[in-house]
C-alpha cells in the first residue's frame, strides 16, 4: 500500500519539472540563469508544490476513534494552479458513497481553498452535514463535523487528517485520518492515510493474571479493561469449561447486561463459566464492530480466551459469545471476524456494521429481535438483524430466527433457550438444530436454512 503514495509523490516532483519550473527555465536564457546568485537559482529550480487537478476523487476516511471503520466519498475538485505553485481549488463539493458506488446528494460545497505553493497544503474547513441512512453503516442518519487538512501529493493525489465529531454518538475526532486518489483508480483496498499503511495493531496483554469470580482487571489493547467472572460452585481449572461470554450494549454495563439477562443464575445448573467484560467509552459504538481492523477491543477478546483457558480450564473448542443491542451487533461482528474460534453465537437485537467476510466459516448462530419496533439510538434492529440473516444465508449458513416482537430487548425468559442454543455446539460441528425445533424454544423460533 505504500507504493501508491511513493508513485503519487514521482509523479507529482515529475508534473512540476515538467509542467512547471521544466517550461519556465525552456523559456529562459541560459545567460541569465548563469548570472544569478546561489540561492536565487536554488530557489529557481525548487520544486513547486501541486495543486488538486480539476476532476473526481476517491475519498477514503479512516475514523480512528469510532472502531477505524473506513467511509468512502466523492470530491469533487474545480481548481486553479498558480504559476509560482499552489493555487487555489475553487470548487470543493463532497458526496457519501455507497453499495455499487452510489453518490448521495452533495453533503456540503465549499470554495476558494488556498492551496500553499511551497508544501501543498490547504484546509477543507470546518463543516457539519448529516449523513443519509442509506449511506451510514447504522442505517441511520449520522451527523458529523468535519475539518480536512490536507497536503497535495502530486496533481492527482491529497491526503491528511480529519477532525470534527460524530455528533450523533458524541465522539469526537482528533487522530483521524484520508486519502483521496482520481475517482475509478483507488483500488480495492482504497488507502485512508498519507502512509498507505492501513490502521495499527494494539498490543496483547504481556501475561494473563489470576482470574477470580467476581471483578477482575486485565491490560491490554493499551488500556486497563475490566470484566465479570461467574463461576460453577464446582469449578476446577483443571478441567475443561464450556465458556460464554456476554456482551453489553450502548450505554450499559457488564453487572446491566448480566442482570438485564440473568445469565448468572444458570452458571451452576449448566456447568460454564461465563464472563460479561465492560465496554470502553472509546469504542464510538460501544465495542469496535464497524471495521476489520485490529482494535482494543479485539485485544480484549483474544486475551480473555487465552487467559480464561490458561487459567480456569476453559475449553478451546467451547467459545460462545452472546450479547444484546451494540453488544448483539458485537457478536454478529464476532461471529464474522473470529469465526475460527467460536462453536456457537447469539445475539439480541445484532447484526453487521462492518463489511461481510465472505469466508467466514461463521458458527451455529442464533438472532433474536423484536420485530419493527427494535429502534434504539437511532438504529434499525429489524433491519439489521434480517439483513444479518440474510448474509447467513448467502454464506450457506442455517440460522435460527426468533422475532419475539417486543421491542429493543433481551427478556430474562429468553435465557434458558439461548443457552441451550449455545452449550450444544462444539467447535466446528454442524448445526445441532433441525425443525422442528425443540418444544423448549418459544414459537416465534424458526429454523432458516440457506
Amino acid at each position: 500500500m505504500r507504493t501508491w503514495m511513493i508513485a503519487a509523490l514521482a509523479a507529482g516532483l515529475a508534473a512540476c519539472d515538467d509542467d512547471g519550473g521544466g517550461a519556465q527555465h525552456a523559456g529562459h536564457d541560459t545567460s541569465v540563469v548563469a548570472d544569478m546568485g546561489p540561492a536565487d537559482a536554488a530557489a529557481d529550480a525548487a520544486p513547486k508544490a501541486p495543486v488538486p487537478a480539476a476532476g473526481l476523487y476517491y475519498v477514503g476516511v479512516r475514523l480512528n476513534e469510532v472502531g477505524a471503520i473506513e467511509i468512502g466519498f466523492q470530491a469533487e475538485i474545480e481548481s486553479t494552479a498558480a504559476e509560482a505553485g499552489g493555487g487555489t481549488i475553487t470548487r470543493f463539493v463532497l458526496r457519501a458513497v455507497g453499495d455499487l458506488r452510489a453518490l448521495s446528494a452533495p453533503l456540503f460545497e465549499v470554495t476558494d481553498l488556498a492551496v500553499d505553493p511551497v508544501n501543498g497544503t490547504f484546509t477543507v474547513p470546518e463543516t457539519t452535514f448529516t449523513l443519509p441512512a442509506a449511506f451510514s453503516p447504522s442505517g441511520s442518519d449520522v451527523e458529523v463535523r468535519m475539518r480536512l487538512d490536507a497536503t497535495a501529493t502530486a496533481p492527482e493525489a491529497f491526503c491528511g487528517t480529519v477532525a470534527g465529531e460524530v455528533i450523533t454518538i458524541e465522539t469526537p475526532l482528533n487522530d483521524s485520518t484520508f486519502a483521496a486518489l482520481p475517482w475509478g483508480f483507488e483500488g480495492a483496498q482504497p488507502p485512508a492515510d498519507c502512509a498507505g499503511e492501513g490502521p495499527r495493531d494494539y498490543p496483547r496483554a504481556e501475561a494473563c493474571p489470576d482470574l477470580v469470580a467476581g471483578l477482575n482487571t486485565i491490560t491490554t489493547g493499551e488500556q486497563t479493561r475490566e470484566f465479570l467472572v461467574f463461576l460453577p460452585a464446582n469449578h476446577d481449572p483443571t478441567e475443561r469449561w464450556p465458556l460464554v461470554l456476554l456482551h453489553n450494549g450502548l450505554g450499559g454495563t457488564a453487572q446491566g447486561i448480566v442482570d438485564a439477562t440473568q445469565m448468572d443464575d444458570f452458571v451452576d445448573d449448566l456447568g460454564f463459566v461465563l464472563i460479561a467484560p465492560d465496554s470502553y467509552a472509546g469504542g464510538g459504538v460501544e465495542w469496535d464492530s464497524l471495521s476489520p481492523a485490529d482494535s482494543p477491543d479485539l485485544a480484549l477478546f483474544d486475551d480473555l480466551l487465552r487467559c480464561s483457558q490458561d487459567k480456569l480450564g476453559v475449553d478451546p473448542a467451547r467459545i460462545h459469545v452472546s450479547g444484546m443491542s451494540a453488544g448483539g451487533l458485537y457478536t454478529g461482528y464476532l461471529a464474522m471476524y473470529r469465526a475460527e474460534v467460536i462453536a456457537s453465537a447469539v445475539a439480541g437485537s445484532g447484526g453487521l456494521l462492518a463489511p461481510v467476510r465472505a469466508d467466514a466459516p461463521v458458527p451455529p448462530f442464533l438472532m433474536m429481535w423484536g420485530g419493527e419496533a427494535d429502534m434504539a439510538v437511532d438504529t434499525d434492529f429489524n433491519r439489521t438483524a434480517t439483513e444479518y440473516l440474510g448474509h447467513l444465508a448467502a454464506l450457506g449458513r442455517p440460522a435460527i430466527a426468533c422475532n419475539h416482537g417486543q421491542g429493543h430487548e433481551w427478556l430474562p425468559e429468553f435465557t434458558p433457550w439461548a443457552l441451550e442454543f449455545l452449550l450444544a455446539h462444539r467447535l466446528g460441528d454442524d448445526f445441532a438444530f433441525s425443525d422442528p425445533l425443540p418444544m423448549s424454544f418459544p414459537e416465534f423460533c424458526e429454523l432458516r436454512l440457506p
